[in-house]
This record gives C-alpha cells, sequence and structure tokens, in this order.
C-alpha cells in the first residue's frame, strides 16, 4: 500500500516537476520557522527530496535553489516576528507556558552572537529558534541576512547530498528495485533519527527527575538535626553552584557505585545475564576489524594507558604544585590515587579471563580483565581536567570541556571492546567506578570557592604535557602494542594419515556468527591447489563469484538482481576473512547449491598444498528486499551429493563427524555429522 502511494507520488513528480520544487521550498520554510521547525524533520525530509534529485525524478538546479530560498524565507519570517514581539516574546503562547524554548535559544545567541545564526541552522534544538531571538534582540537585518543567505545554502546542499548519492545509486537498479531501495534506506534513517531523539528524551527526563528529586530531599534533610552533618558537608560557598546540586552529584555517586556492585557480582560470583552480552559484541567487533582501523585505534589506547596517564598526572601534579595551586593539585592526586588503588585492588584480588590470550608474544600471563584500567583511568583523569577548567569559563561555554572529555571516554572504551581487550561488562565497570570516584572528589572540591585557575596559562601547560608524554608513548609503545593487540589464530601440523583417519578437535567443526554463535558446519575438507579446485568445478558447470563486497554488489544482492543465482546480502567470515573460493550451482530440481572454501591454519605433512575448511549447503535467498527471514538453519542434509558428481579429478572419502561433544550445536543447525574429505 505505502509503495503503491509512493509510486503514485513520483509518478505525479515526473509530470509535474515544477510542483515538486514548490513543495521543496513549503518544506524548507516550514523547516526554518520558529516552533515549527522543531518538529519538521528536516534531515529526512531534505534526504528524500535528494534522492529523488539523484535518481532524476524531478530537476536538480531549480530544486535546489527553491531549497535554499524556502531556508531564508523561513528564517526571515522568523526574525520579523521577533521584531514584531520584541521583549513581549515571553508574553505570548506557546513561550509563556514553555520558557525554556527560548532559554536555550538565548543562551546559544549570547554564547555565539552573529555566529549563531549560522550554528544554529544546524544544531537541532536551537535551529529554528535563533532567526527568532535576533529579531527580539534587535540584530541589524544586514548582519542577519549576512549570515542567514550562506547558511541556508550550506544547510540545503549538506542535507540533500547524501539523497542525492543514494538516488544516483539507485539507477544502477531496475526502476521497481530502485524505488524500494531508496524507501527502505529513508525508513532506516527515519527510525535511527527517532531512536536517537527518545535516547536524548529519556536522559533528559530522568536528569530532571533527579534534579527535583534532590531539592525535595535536601529541603528536608535540613529540617533534621540528625542530618545536619550531611548538609554541612555538602554545603558549597560557590555561587555558581546551588546546595542540592551537591547532593544531586552524592546520588549519583551512590548510582554509579550500585551498579559497579552488580555488574561486579555478575561477572565475579554469579556470572549472571549480564554476562550473555559479552561474548555476542566481542565477535561483532572481532569481524569487522581490518588493519588500518586497528592501526587508528591503537593510538588512543597507547596515549590513554595506565602508564601514560600516571605520567600526565605526575607532571600536571607538579605544575600546579609550582603556581601554587594547591587545593586543585591535592583533589588531583586523590582523584589518581583512588582511581588506580581501585583498579588495581580488582585486578590483584580478583582474576577474570580477558577475551583474547595476550601477551602471546612474550608468553606473559594476562592481568585480570576486570575492571577496564583504561576506562577508568581515562574517565577520572579527563573527567576531573573538564571540571577545573569548566569552573573557569563562562557558563555558556562549560559543554566544551565537557563534550571533549565524553568524546575522549566513549573513544577509548570503544578502543577497549574493539581491540578485545575488555569484555562489555569491564568497559562498563569501569566507566561507573571512574565516575563514582569523579562525582565523590569533585563534591569535595565544589565546597567552597576556588581561587581563580589561569585558563590560559593551564591550558597551554596541559596541551604541551599530553603532547610530549603521548608522542614519546607512541614512538615507545606503538609496535609493541601492534603486534600484542593483533589478531592470531593457534596453527598446527598433522599428518595426513591422522587426517584421514580420526576425527579430532584440531580441526573446526563449526563456523561462527558475527556474534559467535554456530552459523554453519564445515562439512568439507579439502586438500589442493585452489586454482585447480576452481577449473575442475567451472569445467562441471559451477559459477564464481567474487566473495568480497563493494558497494554496487552489495546494492544487487539487496534487490536481488541476481535472480536465481542470488547470495546472501552480507559475505559470511571464518577467522574475520572473506572465503577464497566462492561458487554456486542450479541443480536439476532449481535449487541454488552455495560452496565456499577458507584457507585453514592446519598444515599436512609432506604437503605443499593447502587444506581447505569448506562449506556447501542448500541456499534459499529471500523473495522481498531487506526481508530478515526466520533463522531456517540451512540444509545441509544431501548437499555434499551434488558436490560428489563434480569431483572425477580428485579422491574423495566421506566420513561422520564426532558431534556429541557438540549436540546442541549440531541439533541446532540440523546437521548428521556428514563430511567429505577430498584430496589429490
Amino acid at each position: 500500500m505505502l509503495q503503491h502511494i509512493i509510486h503514485s507520488v513520483i509518478l505525479y513528480l515526473n509530470h509535474h516537476p515544477h510542483s515538486a520544487g514548490i513543495i521543496t521550498f513549503f518544506i524548507a520554510f516550514s523547516e526554518a520557522l520558529a516552533i515549527i521547525g522543531t518538529i519538521v524533520p528536516g534531515s529526512v525530509t531534505m534526504t528524500a527530496i535528494g534522492a529523488l534529485i539523484g535518481s532524476q525524478v524531478i530537476p536538480a538546479y531549480s530544486t535546489i535553489v527553491l531549497a535554499m530560498c524556502g531556508a531564508v524565507a523561513g528564517d526571515l519570517f522568523s526574525y520579523l516576528i521577533g521584531i514584531y514581539y520584541k521583549k513581549r516574546l515571553h508574553n505570548i503562547w506557546p513561550f509563556k507556558k514553555h520558557p525554556n524554548l527560548l532559554k536555550k535559544g538565548e543562551e546559544f545567541f549570547a554564547a555565539h552572537g552573529g555566529k549563531s545564526i549560522i550554528l544554529g541552522r544546524f544544531i537541532g534544538p536551537v535551529r529554528s529558534m535563533v532567526p527568532l531571538i535576533a529579531g527580539s534582540l534587535k540584530m541589524s537585518f544586514g548582519r542577519f541576512l549576512l549570515a542567514a543567505i550562506p547558511s541556508a545554502c550550506l544547510w540545503a546542499i549538506l542535507y540533500m547530498t547524501p539523497g542525492i548519492f543514494l538516488g544516483a545509486i539507485s539507477l544502477e537498479l531496475p526502476p521497481g528495485i530502485a524505488l524500494k531501495f531508496i524507501l527502505s534506506i529513508l525508513i532506516i534513517i527515519s527510525f535511527i533519527i527517532l531512536l536517537m531523539w527518545l535516547i536524548r528524551f529519556l536522559i533528559w527526563h530522568s536528569a530532571k527527575q533527579i534534579n527535583n528529586i534532590s531539592r525535595r530531599i535536601w529541603v528536608n534533610l535540613q529540617r533534621y538535626k540528625s542530618s545536619h552533618w550531611l548538609t554541612k558537608l555538602l554545603t558549597t560557598t560557590d555561587p555558581q553552584l546551588k546546595n542540592h546540586q551537591q547532593l544531586r552529584m552524592l546520588i549519583y555517586v551512590l548510582l554509579c557505585s550500585i551498579i559497579f556492585l552488580i555488574l561486579a557480582i555478575s561477572v565475579l560470583f554469579t556470572h549472571g545475564i549480564l554476562l550473555k552480552f559479552n561474548h555476542p559484541l566481542y565477535h561483532l567487533l572481532t569481524s569487522i576489524r581490518f588493519n588500518l582501523l586497528d592501526n587508528i585505534i591503537i593510538i588512543p589506547t597507547v596515549i590513554f594507558s595506565p602508564i601514560s596517564i600516571s605520567i600526565y598526572s605526575a607532571l600536571f601534579f607538579i605544575w600546579l604544585l609550582s603556581n601554587k595551586q594547591f587545593r586543585i593539585a591535592m583533589h588531583w592526586i586523590v582523584v589518581f590515587i583512588l582511581s588506580s588503588g581501585a583498579t588495581e585492588f580488582f585486578k590483584l584480588f580478583f582474576y577474570n579471563a580477558r577475551p583474547i590470550t595476550f601477551y602471546h608474544i612474550n608468553n606473559l600471563m594476562p592481568n585480570s580483565s576486570f575492571p577496564s584500567g583504561h576506562t577508568m583511568l581515562t574517565t577520572t583523569f579527563v573527567g576531573f581536567l573538564a571540571i577545573i577548567f569548566a569552573q573557569s569559563i563562562s557558563k555558556n561555554r562549560k559543554y566544551i570541556p565537557y563534550t571533549i572529555a565524553t568524546i575522549t571516554i566513549i573513544t577509548i572504551a570503544f578502543s577497549r571492546l574493539y581491540l578485545g581487550a575488555h569484555w562489555l561488562t569491564d568497559v562498563a565497570a569501569g566507566a561507573a567506578m571512574g565516575m563514582a570516584i569523579l562525582l565523590l572528589v569533585t563534591i569535595s572540591y565544589h565546597r567552597t570557592v576556588n581561587k581563580k585557575f589561569p585558563l590560559l596559562k593551564n591550558l597551554i601547560a596541559i596541551i604541551v604535557i599530553f603532547s610530549l608524554v603521548g608522542c614519546y608513548r607512541i614512538y615507545n609503545s606503538f609496535s609493541k602494542d601492534q603486534k600484542q593487540y593483533a589478531l592470531s589464530w593457534p596453527s598446527t601440523t598433522i599428518s595426513i594419515t591422522k587426517w584421514l583417519r580420526t576425527r579430532n578437535h584440531v580441526i573446526p567443526r563449526y563456523r561462527l556468527s558475527r556474534f559467535g554463535r554456530p552459523k554453519e558446519a564445515f562439512n568439507i575438507e579439502w586438500l589442493g591447489n585452489l586454482s585447480n579446485i576452481t577449473k575442475n568445478l567451472q569445467h562441471d558447470g559451477w559459477q564464481v563469484h567474487n566473495p568480497k563486497l563493494n558497494i554496487k554488489t552489495f546494492i544487487y544482492r539487496l534487490a536481488g538482481k541476481h535472480g536465481k543465482q542470488q547470495l546472501p546480502l552480507l559475505p559470511q567470515t571464518y577467522q574475520n576473512r572473506y572465503p577464497s573460493l566462492l561458487m554456486t550451482k542450479i541443480t536439476i530440481n532449481n535449487q541454488l547449491v552455495l560452496l565456499r572454501l577458507w584457507k585453514s591454519n592446519i598444515k599436512i605433512q609432506k604437503h605443499n598444498n593447502n587444506l581447505w575448511l569448506g562449506i556447501v549447503n542448500y541456499y534459499q535467498p529471500p523473495h522481498k528486499l531487506l526481508n530478515i527471514p526466520i533463522e531456517n538453519h540451512q540444509k545441509f542434509i544431501g548437499a555434499t551429493k551434488i558436490l560428489e558428481k563434480s569431483l572425477n579429478s580428485f579422491h574423495w572419502k566421506k566420513v561422520t563427524a564426532n558431534t556429541k561433544q557438540q549436540k546442541e550445536s549440531a541439533d541446532y543447525l540440523r546437521w548428521n555429522g556428514e563430511l567429505l574429505l577430498i584430496y589429490p
């Protein structure tokens, strides 16, 4: 139904291209209007228009120009409303009922001045309010247009470009499939935006509730003498803070501590349900690793290693003492001692194995995985830096150090997960304990008004310390860490007699999915030269396919353009590698048989040929675009018989693998253990 409606709309726009321009103008106009603009999903609508341009449904230049004009007109209309009402804006609906709508925009305008017209265009919460506030604050008409016109033009181009790109790609596909492709991508984009909005709303709403609760608790604490010790301990003399905000931080300390304790008990004692997320995420990240990204992600993990942070902390502590910043220095060293002490305590007395075997280069025993020392120390180190720097800048710019700190902490946490150094529970526990320590010390730090912190001087000092130590650590440790974090798979050598006669555990039985679950059974073990294997199978009617995936191939597979020879959407991997050979064949019953071979890490004595692990199975492609079929457990039974008919140039032997010890996996895959051994 939806597809039919969209097809009718596209058909109408093909016959009336000027209508598309008018519609685009009003969409851009409404997106720029005060209040209304916060409701209109500009990123989705403009991407959709861009997709129609890229697929040549509507004209490009006139549509883009009208989008720019609509955005400028919307800004101008909002500006004129602001000029008319001026300061009376606060007394009219909806601003009288919801004063925060204006407050955020006013704070943003006060922080950035005329630049806010350009910057605000790309920031969701304030994008439609800034022109209105510019008018109410009597910004000159010339200055307003000077900022509004280029920002509107840039906005139209940037928001349409992804859609134009998608539309251009869709031209490679048949018309019906192109429509499905564009529609599917737009639905995905809309879902992601909705999800992000929902997460942001939940976080904002939760923070607001905790703030209200802390305010009520503070009032009650002041009524009773028995709780005066607590109010006295939390009371601050800093005029920028309120006492209930200190209590709010204490509530966050308790929440973070509870989260850490739940994780610690689950990991170290009960092995509870929280651990079920560890292996899937580990295997997923391992499946997307490649050398260039590895090298990039190793850099932050080296820069923010416990050794590096210890050096940063010691040097900055000395700097603070030499500049008589004694109070900051005291809290600084307390933060470092508490976080490093907590990390060492848990690693020393409670051992939890890491995801992969570390230090295999030097055959050293790795230390405990729980909690993540990198994450905990980075949270406290970078977090406390953000707090002391934020105290010395204006309220409107405090978000800058906090944003930098948040991005840094997230980057380090992700690097530990990506490199396979920690489980998800380790990283979450490190962040939770780090935040608890950081907030606890911050409560003490905020109890009194601190001396003025020389912002520029200290900023230069921390940049110099960070640059010198960071560069030295990269120079000294990058190569070592590169080897340490490299993916490695164990290899072994067996005799051909042992290979043919015994079904041992040296050779893996299953290919794991990207979430670490047995996905397919290796029902072929082929000893031979890959070129000879390919030629012999081609001679018997097997068709070769590219096992890797590029953008065009992905779209064709997504669209199902290959018909009977349709391949799985995502390429299957084993040990983070694509198949070395991918072939298909149509049987006389019109069934598609899929054959994939991977080079194994097993050597056969006195043989120069490689041993290849393979899977041959029946494959039924989905019939719908972006269809997620119910797992039908690829059909293995009988699939080897199709391959047997093509093995005239090879010897082969059929055996039964021992699946008793892996009965659950074998039952799940509906595999009877039938295994084909092929050799020259």
